[in-house]
């Protein structure tokens, strides 16, 4: 046996063994010094060679592989050094190597004092048990001790990229690229540069790996995320030179990621022609590449271009039938096409293969809405409610359905019961305007305008409910320097909006301005010239000015755009 031939090997002589010790260093062979401690007081009688002899042993049996009986001997050695700095460290070192996590943790913590090094051991233990927080404590010590020390720095990089402290790890890949200037370092240091859009230096630490790196085809990675990064800073003529220059290591279709990046910089430079000249060019190489039509979809979708948006998801759809999700979102693209019959049977058949997302059943009521299938639009947004309660918009398409259908009371407990599912700020919000408006339909309207000054009170610059709220006090004759302040804020936060015009001349025409009323009235017009009320209020300032023409022909418009209404009827017959 190989380890026997070696414990009879080392059987030599103290003195031997004492050489041997010292031109090692302590340390086997093992690549570093240890410089031999200081002589003790102690008598020689009280060193002891048997104790050496053991130490001895260890290193060698180590440098051999022969670990198991290594650490018998490390063992034996402490027994007659318990406070040797130099037997313990290597000890742990040779439990750290063979896995013996623990037990290598249990004997650093033992020595004193700690170098550099037995903190990064230390530090290390902690990191292999998945314990990050202790160490990172033990790499900062070891950094402490020796600010050169590059593991420490890596491991300690790492554990600010577990716990994500971006600005952390950055600082740390600095003092690695201080002591250590290789191409992956300044690689990783760019790429957090990027994702914390420090744009010119991640750009300086790129080009710099690049100068590093004299294999060009190891560089392809290096270019492609320069000129990534190249495009987020806005830079486009620099990132068009990446992607070429990575295109011109390597053009074959392997190196897709740089024809995406340069299809996706024409398209920022609003070159949408030489983007798809790309796009073609990669798609007859790549035919089934699905990140193609997916960046792709996302450039049309950008340029809200629906109908190419539609035709590259069929052929999405059709390249991956699994996909669902590209499925309801072709249904939603048709669906805002107006496309409502290939909307609804795309959702349908989602619904059919077991697909309960709730977004099948929220467009399927969507659809019958559209349709003026009522019942039906009720029916699916009851479903897409029970999928997924806290999806607000189920519940306000529900109450709106059922206020279609006059049924106010059930609206108003529709809207409350979704409150109930919406701990968000802005879902409350949301529901709260509905149960407002509702309440002034169903004729409640002092609890109307107590939920919209609760609501204006959460939301203090939610320019629908302070137009709402002004418009229904404006109509109503009450409160009106209350209600022309309202909806002078909603104007403030959207100037060009006609309801606004309309909702502040009608308080102008109930204070009696009737000539700002008919200024502000004829800019609402020409926003909205197709609201019957415009031209209604319209007709009702110029009745008050005396100008009956003007009055006869605005109530006119306003009958001709709703002809079922009585009261602009009965206005043309006074």
């Amino acid at each position: 046996m190989r380890t026997e031939f070696f414990k009879n090997t080392l059987k030599l002589t103290p003195v031997i063994l004492l050489l041997i010790f010292i031109i090692s260093g302590c340390g086997g062979g093992k690549g570093h010094i240890t410089t031999l401690p200081e002589q003790s007081k102690t008598p020689e009688e009280s060193v002891s060679p048997t104790g050496y002899n053991h130490f001895v042993n260890a290193n060698l049996l180590e440098i051999f592989g022969a670990y198991p009986d290594a650490i018998q001997e490390y063992q034996n050695a402490l027994r007659y050094f318990p406070e040797s700095v130099t037997i313990r460290t290597d000890y742990s070192r040779l439990l750290f190597r063979v896995s013996k996590i623990p037990e290598a943790l249990e004997q650093a913590m033992q020595i004193e004092p700690k170098t550099s090094e037995v903190y990064l051991l230390i530090g290390d233990c902690y990191r292999l048990q998945d314990d990050w927080e202790p160490a990172a404590k033990y790499y900062r010590l070891a950094i402490d001790l020796d600010s050169e020390n590059v593991n420490a720095y890596w491991y300690l990089a790492g554990y600010f990229r577990q716990t994500d402290q971006a600005d952390s790890v950055i600082a740390t890949y600095y003092e690695l690229a201080r002591l250590l200037e290789t191409d992956r370092i300044y690689f990783e240091l760019g790429t957090w540069l990027a994702t914390g859009e420090r744009f010119d230096e991640a750009e300086k630490a790129f080009l710099k790996a690049i100068e590093l790196n004299p294999d060009k085809s190891a560089n392809l990675r290096t270019w492609l995320d320069l000129g990534v990064l190249l495009g987020r800073a806005e830079k486009y003529e620099g990132a068009l030179n990446a992607f070429e220059t990575c295109l011109k290591l390597d053009s074959s279709k392997e190196n897709t990621g740089a024809y995406l990046g340069l299809a996706t910089t024409y398209d920022a430079m609003d070159s949408l022609s030489r983007a798809e000249e790309i796009y073609d060019k990669i798609l007859k190489m790549s035919p089934d590449d699905v990140r193609i039509y997916r960046q792709m979809l996302a450039m049309y979708l950008g340029r809200e271009d629906i109908k190419k948006a539609i035709d590259v998801s069929w052929d999405l759809v059709a390249l991956v039938p699994s996909d669902w999700m590209a499925q309801r979102r072709l249904g939603i693209l048709l669906y805002s096409n107006d496309q409502l019959v290939a909307a609804d049977s795309l959702f349908n058949s989602r619904i059919d293969f077991g697909d309960d997302n709730v977004f099948n059943f929220f467009y399927r009521g969507r659809i019958a809405v559209e349709q003026e299938r009522l019942d039906e639009a009720k029916y699916f947004f009851l479903e897409a409610a029970s999928k997924e309660p806290a999806f607000v918009d189920s519940w306000l398409n529900l109450g709106f359905v059922l206020s279609q259908q006059d049924s106010l009371g059930m609206a108003l407990k529709t809207y409350r019961d979704g409150m109930s599912y919406a701990p968000a700020h802005e879902d409350s919000i949301r529901l709260s305007f509905a149960i407002g408006a509702a309440l002034e339909r169903d004729g409640q309207f002092y609890e109307a305008v107590n939920i919209f000054k609760d609501l204006i009170e959460r939301e203090k610059n939610h320019a629908p409910a302070l137009n709402y709220l002004g418009y229904m006090l404006a109509d109503r004759g009450e409160d009106l320097i209350y209600a022309l302040e309202l909806i002078e804020r909603a104007m403030q936060i959207s100037p060009n909006n006609g309801a606004y015009l309309d909702s502040y001349a009608w308080v102008q025409y109930k204070l009696g301005n009737f000539q700002v009323a008919l200024s502000e009235l004829k800019k609402a017009a020409d926003l909205l010239d197709n609201d019957p009320v415009v031209f209604e209020h319209l007709g009702d300032v110029y009745k008050a000015l005396g100008n009956l023409n003007e009055a006869e022909s605005s109530y006119q418009r306003a009958l001709d755009i709703d002809p079922d209404s009585i009261i602009i009827e009965e206005k043309l017959k006074e």
